[in-house]
């Protein structure tokens, strides 16, 4: 399985996405909100699974992606690690 840039930066293989999806496998789209189809059923249920489960929306973290950009994404997840009594 070849690596995704998007949720996964430490290069673990995409357990999700990326093998349902054929535009990611193809690499026709290195992140979900460049497709016309944003956000698709299969990201939607995930990300409902991921609010209940670990508090965090990843159709809100792609949003910020597309708006900021990926350095401001990880800069905002650092400083969320090393402060995690402001969340």
């Amino acid at each position: 399985m070849s690596y995704c840039v998007g949720c996964r930066l430490r290069n673990k293989k995409c357990a999700f996405l990326k093998r349902e999806c054929p535009k990611l496998s193809k690499g026709e789209l290195v992140f979900c909100y460049e497709c016309t189809g944003f956000p698709c059923d299969r990201l939607g249920t995930l990300n409902e699974r991921y609010k209940t489960r670990y508090k965090m929306s990843m159709i809100e973290n792609l949003n910020f992606i597309e708006e900021n950009g990926l350095q401001k994404f990880i800069e905002s997840q650092e400083r969320d690690l090393e402060m995690p009594h402001l969340r």
